[in-house]
């Protein structure tokens, strides 16, 4: 059965009969032979999240090619993406918020500890998984489409990344310039004023603005939509879009 579609490719929910388990079936739409970027894309989010066996990120089961169809075998997770709980309740309640960036956390820092970087974290990759026991949910991190692993420098190259989400310095730095494996928690802070807020911290009328007021990232919290949440969520929040990702707080 269908479960969605992306950018790059459909998503559909499938049963592996060899160990009788339900998986997510990520298919490729494009031709990745005469698609260098889209090529480099999977090669690079197949080994990434290949890489990563953690309760808080979706394991990769297998990935290959069948007839020029490109796929991955993947955990199926069920609950769906955070963006659409976010857009059902409108916000969620603090202790759902502050539980779920947690986990999200956690995801990171163990990626972070493999020399993994996210790059794209926003609420449409953290996926909801309800168990089975009725425990509750988890959240878990998905689309490693623009993960990286640092270099021997412990740094990472290339602009990407969701403008509103993206860390300043990914925007700030030369085209061969490097940064570190905090852009994620800027990332990650801003996931947490939206899930707290409803809205995103930053705004344009253009995408140019958008970038812009992303660049310079000052942030404002409302009376009106933040009179509810404690001094504690909102400092914390700060401490995650600090600018100077040296002063930025980490996953641990």
């Amino acid at each position: 059965s269908l479960l969605g579609r992306g950018a790059m490719g459909t998503v559909y929910q499938a049963k592996q009969i060899s160990l009788d388990r339900l998986v997510a079936l990520k298919t490729i739409r494009t031709r990745l032979a005469d698609n260098p970027a889209s090529l480099a894309r999977f090669t690079r989010e197949a080994y990434a999240a290949a890489q990563l066996t953690h309760h808080n990120v979706v394991q990769i089961y297998d990935f290959g090619e069948d007839n020029g169809l490109h796929f991955f075998s993947m955990e199926w997770v069920r609950g769906g993406p955070l963006d659409h709980l976010i857009r059902e309740k409108g916000r969620l309640e603090p202790r759902i918020a502050i539980s779920y960036a947690v986990q999200a956390a956690r995801g990171l820092q163990f990626a972070h500890q493999h020399g993994m970087v996210h790059r794209d974290i926003k609420p449409a990759n953290l996926l909801m998984c309800h168990n089975e026991n009725g425990d509750g949910a988890r959240i878990k991190l998905a689309d490693y489409g623009m993960a990286s692993f640092v270099g021997v420098d412990n740094l990472v190259r290339g602009r990407c990344g969701t403008p509103g989400f993206v860390a300043p310095e990914i925007l700030l730095t030369g085209i061969n310039g490097g940064y570190g494996n905090k852009v994620d928690m800027f990332s990650a802070g801003v996931t947490m004023y939206v899930m707290l807020a409803g809205y995103e911290p930053f705004y344009g009328e253009s995408d140019a603005e958008l970038i812009d007021a992303n660049r310079e990232a000052k942030v404002d919290f409302p009376h009106a939509d933040w009179h509810a949440i404690s001094l504690e969520g909102r400092d914390l929040i700060e401490r995650m879009l600090v600018v100077d990702p040296a002063k930025r707080i980490g996953p641990a």
